[in-house]
């Protein structure tokens, strides 16, 4: 084999090594289905979740907006919530919780152990007596 054979096989071993590396890095692409959640009780606030499957489970993005014409009403320290995702079987787990004050916008990042399909409900609850304020329902199969 001459030089140029030799350098040219070289060469294409080089860069296949690295498109195996590169992949072997760079997670796939994941895919995203976004629920928008609606309103159950009387409240000013919104809020959508992306979910994307993850290999443990579920991983849940939300972005829940307030405005700013609802200082009036707020308590000093704004509103606690917590988000709440239900399974096919009926039942709940709480994935996290936080406060929220007029004008501002949260952005949540949760998991659960659940598969996106198995996912019926999620909800945005008031921490005061779990009223359920914002529910949404991911279609079947995630």
């Amino acid at each position: 084999m001459e030089w140029g054979g030799l350098l040219a096989a070289a060469a294409a071993a080089v860069i296949a090594i690295a498109l195996t590396a590169t992949s072997a890095f760079v997670p796939a692409t994941r895919s995203e289905h976004v629920v928008a959640l609606e309103p159950v009780a009387d409240v000013s606030l919104t809020a959508t979740v992306a979910l994307s499957e993850a290999a443990w489970g579920t991983r849940l993005e939300m972005v829940c907006r307030y405005p700013d014409d609802a200082a009036s009403e707020a308590p000093p320290e704004g509103w606690s919530y917590v988000l709440v995702v239900t399974a096919d079987d009926g039942t709940t787990s709480e994935l996290s919780t936080w406060r929220a004050r007029p004008g501002s916008t949260t952005r949540l990042d949760a998991g659960t152990a659940l598969d996106a399909g198995d996912i019926a409900a999620i909800e945005v609850r008031s921490i005061e007596g779990s009223r359920v304020l914002l529910r949404g329902e991911p279609a079947p199969g995630g």
